[in-house]
């Protein structure tokens, strides 16, 4: 079992925008624990780079193999919990393929190219160098893992940590870090997901969702370069995060 979840977390998927699962295995916590306080030690927002070259070390390979099966495991749940249509059967058959892969042929790339979910993006962030605006993440299933700001002072009490921030269907913002538990991930739905639900009369609402100080902050361009102002100059979160997808064409 790769996790455990709350009775009714579909339902809770649908109306907050996110759930939070728990990582079942002791070894698949250290191993996310592990990536995460590495990531803690970049000197740019991510990796992938944005340049520069690629190099998977064998935990990053662990990790991305762990949330890839987790993100499957969840979109069969969703498709489960939906009318057949097309589509969710399509989709079914290409999760039921997926079992037999083989990732990492080329050590630093998880996909050959024709696997029916190689679109799947991956990215370890530091936020002391970038952050995120409002955006929904297109796609499948977004799987999100944190390592907690850790606490800094600081000289300006306005000054705070970057934070996952999630906008219910209701419109709310939730501060998501404030109630991640150790061991816990947090995933939500992509565009892809609310389309296909929507045509078999089911609502999975893709959330907007940010890395910001102030949700309702403004925007700042060029985001991926430079922090939130709002935040402390270092100290702030650390993420991974993967974005299921299928193949392009």
């Amino acid at each position: 079992m790769l996790f455990t979840a709350q009775e009714h977390w579909l339902e809770q998927l649908r109306t907050d925008g996110f759930v939070r699962l728990a990582l079942h295995d002791d070894t698949h916590r250290q191993l996310v624990q592990r990536v995460l306080q590495h990531t803690s030690g970049f000197s740019s927002f991510r990796f992938p780079p944005i340049e520069g070259e690629v190099k998977y070390t064998p935990d990053i390979r662990s990790v991305f193999a762990l949330l890839y099966s987790i993100s499957r495991r969840v979109l069969m749940e969703v498709l489960q919990s939906l009318s057949n249509s097309p589509e969710v059967l399509r989709l079914t058959r290409c999760l039921n393929r997926s079992e037999n892969e083989v990732l990492f042929v080329d050590s630093h790339a998880p996909f050959c190219g024709d696997e029916d979910f190689s679109g799947t993006f991956f990215n370890l962030f530091h936020y002391d160098h970038g952050c995120l605006n409002t955006h929904k993440d297109r796609y499948l299933i977004t799987v999100v893992a944190i390592l907690p700001a850790q606490s800094l002072e600081s000289e300006s009490e306005e000054l705070q940590h970057s934070a996952l921030w999630v906008r219910s269907s209701k419109g709310q913002w939730q501060n998501v870090d404030t109630i991640v538990q150790e061991g816990e991930i947090v995933v939500f739905v992509g565009e892809e997901i609310q389309r296909i639900g929507s045509e078999v009369g089911e609502k999975f609402q893709a959330c907007d969702h940010c890395i910001r100080v102030d949700p309702e902050g403004e925007y700042i361009p060029h985001s991926h370069h430079q922090r939130d102002p709002q935040s402390l100059s270092v100290g702030n979160r650390c993420s991974i995060a993967l974005v299921l997808g299928e193949k392009d064409g």
